[in-house]
């Protein structure tokens, strides 16, 4: 038997609340008038009646940091469930949406978030990130009666044609400027020893294509110098050590399955990697590139030595990453004209053939208009 208690006062701004209390959960609804927060509580209580689902009042910045911890957070690794939490602290908590109460929220509330995160200048994966994390909470909402309608499935990403994503150029060094960062890495001080620990695994980059995390995590034993190849099979990700509130750097598995991969050495990649087991490698734990005290090498470290080698050669800032875009714009200048997308592909350790034309293959008027040239030539010498 339903225990009811219905409470109704007046507001100091003249509207009036009616408290609800069925078996031990409250509702507050509001009006303009006694008799329609009545109307609104015999509503209520005829739901009860009927065992509709009752949406819960609880704000939705609450309830989706709560599945995030107590759902989510069991569900995923580490490094994943920290990119999700950053989507909620930054995009969604303190946001208009994640003060509404979740049971008054529509597809236009969410639709207006994703278009006011647009307007922001974020990119388009991160609104993905966003409508995902979205799609997530309110299914498992509506899957527990915590709802009962899913507001998402009226909800479309916003489409590009619409909305000006924000994009970043990608950062490639001309090879007279690969030729002069590299001048600069392989340099020796007075006493014979490298002015940067980690300059050769800057060419070493250069040279591979290999992401950074990918690098940080190649073991002595991937080496192969007789083969003259190297074996990707392992990633360096991080997550937040919640326990001492710092980072922690672990070894975890490859991006994709493509990107596990052996990848030939060229004359000068076999000398950086011979250099770096003189240098860097630390035997106990068989990485090739470690910190001096023998700990995995964080991105920032490797971001840091290359900056500091890009401002003595007198080259712009540039990120990281600049390395693996540089290597697969030279590497494919060579490549397209002999039909070998396919195999920058898989040294890239890219998924598909695809990605590796969405990023790398430009085309130019001028290219084109040598296609249709040449068609012009075709037809004209018919008859």
């Amino acid at each position: 038997m339903q225990k009811e208690n219905i409470c109704i006062r007046q507001r100091k701004n003249g509207s009036y609340e009616a408290r609800v209390t069925v078996d031990g959960t409250r509702h507050s609804l509001y009006g303009m008038s006694k008799s329609e927060v009545k109307r609104k509580a015999k509503s209520l209580l005829q739901k009860y009646e009927r065992e509709e689902v009752i949406a819960q009042s609880i704000r939705l910045g609450t309830a989706l940091e709560s599945y995030l911890e107590n759902i989510k957070r069991n569900k995923v690794k580490a490094t994943t469930y920290d990119r999700v939490e950053s989507t909620f602290q930054y995009h969604i908590k303190d946001e208009a949406l994640g003060r509404m109460q979740i049971g008054t929220i529509t597809a236009l509330d969410i639709q207006k978030l994703l278009a006011d995160q647009c307007k922001k200048g974020l990119s388009e994966s991160s609104i993905k990130k966003i409508y995902n994390l979205l799609g997530e909470f309110f299914r498992y909402a509506t899957a527990t009666r915590i709802i009962g309608l899913n507001p998402m499935d009226l909800v479309a990403m916003p489409h590009s044609s619409n909305v000006r994503y924000q994009s970043k150029d990608m950062e490639v060094l001309t090879i007279e400027e690969m030729q002069r960062v590299i001048a600069v890495a392989e340099q020796l001080n007075v006493k014979g020893i490298p002015m940067y620990r980690y300059g050769e695994a800057i060419i070493l980059l250069f040279l591979t294509g290999l992401r950074s995390g990918e690098l940080r995590g190649i073991q002595v034993k991937d080496v192969d110098l007789k083969s003259q190849k190297l074996t990707v099979c392992r990633n360096v990700t991080y997550s937040k050590d919640r326990e001492h509130g710092s980072i922690q750097y672990m070894i975890g598995d490859v991006k994709t399955k493509k990107s596990k991969r052996e990848i030939p050495l060229n004359a000068r990649a076999i000398q950086a990697v011979q250099r770096l087991l003189e240098t860097t490698c630390n035997q106990e734990s068989g990485y090739l590139v470690c910190t001096s005290t023998g700990k995995i090498v964080s991105h920032s470290h490797l971001n840091d030595c290359y900056s500091a080698i890009l401002k003595r050669a007198g080259i712009r800032h540039m990120g990281l990453h600049s390395t693996r875009h540089t290597f697969a714009t030279v590497v494919l200048k060579n490549a397209e004209n002999k039909g070998q997308i396919k195999e920058v592909s898989e040294l890239l350790g890219h998924s598909q053939v695809s990605t590796t034309y969405e990023y790398y293959i430009k085309t130019s008027n001028e290219d084109k208009r040598n296609l249709l040239n040449q068609l012009d030539a075709v037809v004209s010498n018919v008859g």
